[in-house]
């Protein structure tokens, strides 16, 4: 953190984070979706649209969630990791007979399956907000109900009604 705050100490927006993260005032969740309610392709399309960060569309979203709730557009942060996130083991090179390493997920073992299945529901995307603007989550949720069309999961996380460990 000393490097990048020597190195972007220029930039107003880093700093701030450095200096919020430094004092540990940690962004919040205030819109979650896991997988749910999410089919493969809406699974996917998160994920391109806003890991990859096609065309921006990252910093587009965060910018218009913060301007419809009144807060700057650092405050807000997206979050959205590939869908393959947590299957990297599975992916490790296996070599079982005379033929070439292979990707252990492709041997079709029922257990490596099983598992990669189970870690598969692990994904989930995330809005965050400065908890300085926690007053204001009630109307990001909304507004990002209304943007991803889909309902905010996180009353029923908090609430215990989704589990976030589903295995």
């Amino acid at each position: 953190l000393h490097i990048l705050d020597k190195e972007f100490s220029s930039d107003r927006v880093i700093s701030r984070l450095i200096r919020k993260y430094q004092i540990r005032h940690l962004y919040k969740r205030c819109y979650v979706l896991t997988d749910t309610r999410l089919d493969d392709r809406k699974r996917e399309n998160l994920s391109s649209m806003f890991h990859l960060n096609l065309k921006g569309e990252r910093g587009k979203h965060e910018k218009q969630i913060a301007r419809k709730a009144n807060i700057p557009h650092e405050a807000v942060i997206i979050y959205a990791p590939p869908p393959s996130m947590n299957l990297k083991e599975a992916n490790v090179l296996v070599k079982i007979d005379r033929r070439a390493a292979r990707p252990l997920s492709e041997w079709q073992n029922k257990e490596v399956m099983s598992l990669q299945e189970k870690f598969g529901k692990l994904w989930k995307f995330y809005v965050f907000v400065d908890p300085e603007f926690a007053q204001r989550f009630s109307v990001i949720s909304a507004q990002c109900e209304t943007l991803f069309e889909m309902e905010n999961e996180l009353p029923l996380i908090q609430k215990g009604q989704l589990s976030l460990f589903p295995f």
